[in-house]
């Protein structure tokens, strides 16, 4: 996991918010490929 230093406006016992651990995903649809992984494709003409 990489991580930067905190910037210069970031004091101590300041509240800071990690953006990169909220997960905002939960009402997608879990998966890249949809209803399966996908569609043949005839080479044949």
């Amino acid at each position: 996991m990489a991580h930067r230093p905190q910037p210069e406006e970031v004091k101590p016992l300041d509240m800071v918010i990690p953006d990169q651990y909220i997960d905002r995903t939960h009402r997608r649809v879990s998966t890249f490929f949809g209803q399966g992984l996908s569609n043949p494709i005839d080479y044949f003409f």
